[in-house]
């Protein structure tokens, strides 16, 4: 199963739109569904990027495993370098594949409730005037009322190491208790491709090394090198 994204020509700006719940046939992302959802695609239509940093579109949300997704988080200039295996040598082989490497993920952001019931709205918006990618889910709650809930995605031209989430949570009707659940993902990756050896193997772990952690109070910092290099001291 695949989903859809259409375009549409909205106050003189062309913007990228998906229907999220329509492609997953209506039914609530708590359930189980028999056939997993295809979202590569649409990943790749609403990316982001700047020249130096680019992110695929996928969702904050962690997936439950029913989705096809390819997660991507890339910096110009950072990349690796492996052999490219081959049963048999011949002139004109690729001896190496030189790929940007995948850094970890900073979208990780996570809306939680016990009193959800049901998803009754869940649309994509990219402005491709902006840049800017908006996410609205709306759900029924068990005490009759709704939660909204709205992502903004933003990669910065102007200053080319920004990348902005902004998450807004409203309750329509009555009050609702959410939970909101921060995270930078450095396990995402491991896509083989057993037909293609130019592929590679995508996977963190095994391409950067956690050198170390600074916290003060505004900001986390985590220092990675490229696996088989020594960091500049200082």
């Amino acid at each position: 199963m695949s989903v859809e994204a259409n375009w549409q020509k909205q106050d003189n700006t062309w913007q990228l739109t998906e229907d999220l719940l329509q492609s997953n046939n209506g039914v609530s992302t708590n359930a189980q569904q028999s056939e997993s959802i295809d979202t590569r695609l649409s990943e790749t239509l609403f990316s982001q990027g700047n020249g130096y940093i680019g992110i695929r579109g996928t969702l904050e949300d962690v997936q439950d495993g029913t989705h096809k997704s390819c997660e991507g988080v890339y910096l110009n200039g950072l990349y690796f370098r492996e052999p490219i295996p081959y049963g048999e040598t011949a002139y004109g082989f690729a001896t190496h594949n030189d790929k940007l490497l995948q850094v970890p993920n900073p979208k990780v952001l996570q809306v939680k409730s016990k009193q959800f019931v049901d998803e009754l709205k869940h649309i994509r918006v990219l402005d491709m005037r902006t840049g800017v990618l908006t996410r609205d889910r709306l759900w029924s709650t068990d005490n009759g009322g709704q939660c909204q809930v709205q992502f903004q995605r933003f990669v910065s031209n102007a200053q080319r190491n920004l990348m902005c989430l902004q998450t807004s949570v409203k309750a329509v009707g009555e009050s609702v208790n959410v939970s909101l659940q921060l995270g930078l993902d450095d396990s995402y990756g491991a896509v083989l491709d057993a037909n293609d050896p130019r592929a590679g193997e995508l996977s963190i772990d095994k391409m950067l090394s956690l050198v170390d952690c600074i916290y003060d109070d505004n900001c986390h910092h985590y220092i990675h090198s490229v696996q088989g290099i020594k960091p500049v001291p200082g």
